[in-house]
């Protein structure tokens, strides 16, 4: 019992340290220490210890957050939502502290619970013990979930502060009076090889938009992936809202594509591979624009599969019609299924 509870202990010290902006989440880690005085001799009370630790650590992170604008948001009619984001009182500093100490505590959390659980068959003999024991480390998994949820809600709301400026610019450089056409022939796309394109101009906003969060100053890298997500992922849908009212030529729909592998590249580039999955939908739209013929749209279909292929029979088609030299006629009698 001894051992356990030593390793307990230990790992309770490796929590991370005093943040720089406040002591919300340094207070709800020491909460965390309270665990230590559990009495690991008590097996048959083991498991309600730690609920009641854990609960009463639970209520005082939720306290803590409350009190420096991190509780929970209003809703409508004055509700609240149960996991809380950042209030509109925390400034961008105090914003990048405690997401990144929320996900330093996910890992601290998980990694004592995984070590824990490494230790109980070291700990005790087969039988009674391990099933309560290990029943009881089950509460570190739910903790860990809370951090979580707390991390994605926060995320979410600083996407949410600046998706503002992510449509402004989409709407500046792609919208109506932005004199963006796809009708072009090949003297005009071949011009576009020496141009600033929108979607040049777009990565570098969204560049400097995201520029106070990125690492190493800024969120660590998971975070800043998930974050630039969000904003990737607001900016194809804008992208293909502002394309539905346009009109293709094959090369419109080539040139269509090199954009979005623009933004593609920018995203990856930034914050790695999964960041591609954002534009993954408007990649196929620029490709049935791009095809030689509505029948080749047969091939695209069969080829990228239902597990892949991120466009509906009836959204192929409603696409396809905007390539100009595309009968309707044959576009509604395609069978692509």
């Amino acid at each position: 019992m001894d051992v356990l509870s030593g390793k307990l202990k230990a790992n309770l010290m490796s929590f991370p340290g005093p943040g720089t902006a406040g002591a919300g989440l340094d207070i709800a880690l020491q909460k965390i220490g309270q665990l230590k005085d559990i009495d690991f001799k008590d097996l048959s009370t083991l498991k309600d210890q730690f609920q009641d630790n854990l609960q009463e650590f639970g209520q005082g992170f939720a306290s803590d957050f409350s009190a420096l604008g991190l509780g929970s948001k209003e809703g409508k009619g004055g509700s609240s939502s149960a996991v809380g984001g950042l209030a509109n009182g925390v400034n961008e500093i105090e914003s990048l502290v405690y997401l990144n100490d929320l996900e330093s505590a996910i890992k601290c959390v998980g990694e004592l619970g995984d070590e824990l659980a490494n230790e109980i068959p070291e700990t005790f003999q087969e039988g009674h013990g391990i099933s309560l024991t290990t029943a009881s480390l089950g509460n570190f998994k739910a903790c860990s979930e809370v951090f979580e949820e707390r991390l994605s809600a926060g995320l979410e709301e600083v996407a949410a502060r600046l998706m503002p400026a992510v449509r402004k610019a989409v709407s500046e450089l792609l919208g109506e009076k932005s004199q963006v056409s796809y009708r072009l022939n090949e003297t005009q796309y071949e011009q576009m090889e020496g141009c600033l394109t929108w979607a040049q101009a777009l990565a570098m906003r969204m560049n400097a938009l995201f520029a106070a969060y990125e690492p190493p100053r800024g969120l660590s890298l998971e975070s800043f992936g998930r974050l630039l997500g969000l904003g990737c992922e607001c900016v194809a849908n804008r992208i293909e809202d502002a394309i539905k009212g346009e009109k293709f030529t094959q090369l419109g729909g080539l040139q269509l594509e090199k954009d979005v592998r623009t933004l593609s590249s920018f995203a990856v580039g930034k914050a790695g591979p999964g960041l591609r999955l954002p534009f993954t939908r408007l990649q196929q739209v620029a490709l049935l624009l791009s095809l030689d013929s509505v029948e080749d749209a047969r091939e695209f279909w069969k080829e990228s599969g239902s597990n892949s292929r991120m466009l509906k029979l009836k959204d192929a088609q409603s696409f396809l019609a905007l390539r100009e030299d595309f009968a309707i006629s044959r576009i509604e009698s395609l069978l692509l299924a």
